[in-house]
């Protein structure tokens, strides 16, 4: 019977703490929504070294997967999915429309219907000093590192090297952020 009750009182937090979720990050002019809102940020993600600035609307899916510096700061009208695991480092910033992705359609056989073969799900990283600029498409098993920057809707994939400018579909080096001697871009 307790075992019962637990698990019906479990159940019963995490669906309210979902609607307090959706409230909270779709009513910013609320100021009620908004202290719930800073207390869902400080104590439901996995923070690492304070509480991050995160702007409303943000959708964020499977919270308890997203790592998130406390430097960082996420725009509105971003969408994490972090059903695979997002690390967000310090300093990073994602601006506004930028969608985050974890999960992938499997279509690899054309005798079943691609509905049903299922997701491919990888985890995604950012590192330290990343800027990703408005509107950009990151996907699955992306590791962006450290000091770089992705320009506006870039569609960005694979393991991108520190100190690097990124841009287009799909994203390209155009530069580096490292400076020789004579104080020029590389």
């Amino acid at each position: 019977m307790m075992r019962m009750l637990r698990a019906f009182r479990s159940v019963l937090i995490s669906d309210l703490s979902m609607v307090l979720e959706y409230l909270t990050f779709r009513s910013p002019e609320l100021w009620l929504f908004g202290v719930c809102r800073r207390f869902l940020v400080k104590h439901r993600f996995n923070n690492f070294g304070g509480i991050p600035k995160i702007e409303s609307p943000v959708r964020i899916y499977a919270p308890e997967r997203l790592k998130v510096s406390g430097f960082a700061i996420i725009a509105k009208d971003v969408l994490i999915d972090a059903e695979g695991g997002v690390t967000i480092g310090h300093n990073t910033g994602i601006a506004s429309g930028t969608k985050i992705r974890t999960q992938a359609h499997v279509f690899s056989c054309p005798d079943v219907p691609w509905l049903h073969q299922g997701h491919r799900i990888k985890p995604v990283v950012i590192g330290n000093d990343v800027w990703v600029a408005n509107n950009c498409f990151i996907l699955p098993g992306t590791v962006i590192g450290d000091h770089c920057v992705i320009s506006s809707c870039s569609v960005v994939s694979g393991l991108i090297p520190p100190y690097s400018i990124m841009a287009g579909n799909p994203a390209r080096r155009i530069g580096s952020r490292q400076t020789n001697r004579e104080g020029e871009n590389n």
